[in-house]
């Protein structure tokens, strides 16, 4: 009963919609008819409220409609958020594989060890300048990353996958 409500609300809206415009054409006829029966006793005022009544009365129908369908759109896309915010809770509390530490060695202490004085080097002759461009060190560029949901590949800097939209 109260799924889809969003949909049942804008298709109850199409039909008061189109009711209320029926009434009000209706209404308006037959003000209008009713004043050109008395037209010549003072009937005039029915024919003009029958013809403000035939015409305003579809069009406020109509504007007032917006209000009630834009009530059932907004429930829809309401709707489709937490849907779609409950998709994203489960996929961010899925269990995420951690590879085991691999064991650690002890290790034997080590004896200190004295200084050792190295002769000074003597100084080396200015060189020519030569501009060389640099490479992009290995520890500076960004690993890749997969998202843990869709194993789709993901830059570093996102911070939800653009397939399924994963928390990374």
């Amino acid at each position: 009963m109260y799924s889809n409500i969003g949909k049942k609300i804008k298709v109850l809206t199409v039909i008061i919609t189109i009711i209320l415009m029926l009434g009000a054409l209706g209404t308006g006829a037959y003000f209008i008819v009713e004043g050109m029966d008395y037209f010549d006793y003072g009937g005039d005022y029915f024919v003009y409220i029958g013809i403000a009544i035939a015409v305003g009365g579809p069009i406020l129908a109509w504007i007032m409609s917006f209000v009630m369908y834009g009530f059932g759109q907004l429930i829809d896309n309401t709707d489709k958020l937490v849907k779609l915010g409950q998709a994203n809770s489960a996929a961010c509390a899925a269990p995420v594989y951690v590879a085991p530490a691999a064991p650690v060695a002890p290790v034997a202490p080590v004896a200190p060890v004295a200084p050792v004085e190295e002769p000074a080097a003597p100084a080396p002759e200015p060189a020519k300048e030569e501009k060389v461009a640099e490479e992009p060190k290995a520890e500076e560029a960004p690993a890749a990353r997969f998202c843990i949901n869709c194993g789709n590949k993901v830059a570093p800097h996102v911070a939800f996958c653009p397939n399924c939209g994963n928390k990374m």
